[in-house]
């Protein structure tokens, strides 16, 4: 996760509600690596054996790509970008 922080793609910020925790959340860099994970996803379906939980996320990605994507990318910037 350091190096995530160090390159930008997250921001780590206190937990208010405790001393000893942190809380991540994406940076816009983050939000932008969507499409290459959607396809690395979409990937993982063909040549991984993947997680039920994620392969329907990747599901999702590989039936409709572009609202995938548009759908997701504006989720994550309103959740972590607020």
């Amino acid at each position: 996760m350091s190096m995530l922080v160090d390159e930008g793609i997250l921001v780590r910020s206190s937990d208010p509600g405790h001393s000893q925790r942190s809380i991540l959340k994406l940076t816009q860099k983050g939000i932008d690596l969507l499409p290459v994970l959607a396809d690395i996803s979409v990937w993982s379906l063909k040549h991984l054996k993947v997680d039920p939980a994620l392969a329907d996320i990747a599901r999702q990605a590989a039936a409709n790509r572009d609202d995938f994507i548009l759908r997701e990318t504006s989720r994550l910037a309103e959740r972590d970008l607020s």
